[in-house]
């Protein structure tokens, strides 16, 4: 299915209350550690964009009952930089970074926000891996 298509799809099923919700990041408010749409008394759950003064997408965040959960994308350059899970706005399972032309550059292991296992570094020709909290230690592969 074209991006368009299905972009279309999500927009008007958000419009039509069928399914998730997507609002320009601006459009929320926080309140006691919660995130609600402006006017509304609920917490907010769906999906925010961030935009750059450009128009370009910055990065889309998922809310659940007013929190960051879900799947989170950051972008530089039109393209995808960063994405991964957050649990209650923190960082929680494997996170993806990426170099410019949309390359694997790290994945990096989160348990509650903090690094919780084995980064792994890509770098021209060969793996870096670096064990959590021993900067400046690489091994090989």
């Amino acid at each position: 299915m074209p991006w368009a298509a299905i972009i279309s799809l999500f927009l008007s099923m958000a419009l039509v209350g069928c399914g998730p919700r997507l609002v320009l990041s601006g459009q929320l408010t926080e309140r006691q550690g919660l995130y609600f749409l402006h006017g509304e008394k609920e917490p907010f759950s769906g999906t925010t964009v961030t935009r750059q003064a450009d128009g370009s997408r910055q990065s889309v965040y998922t809310f659940q009952d007013g929190k960051k959960t879900g799947p989170f994308r950051k972008y530089a350059d039109g393209r995808m930089s960063a994405n991964g899970q957050l649990r209650d706005g923190k960082k929680d399972g494997l996170w993806w970074g990426y170099r410019s032309g949309g390359v694997v550059g790290s994945v990096t292991p989160y348990l509650a926000g903090v690094k919780h296992g084995r980064e792994l570094e890509y770098s021209v020709g060969r793996n870096n891996y670096h064990p959590a909290g021993l900067t400046g230690v690489t091994h090989y592969s």
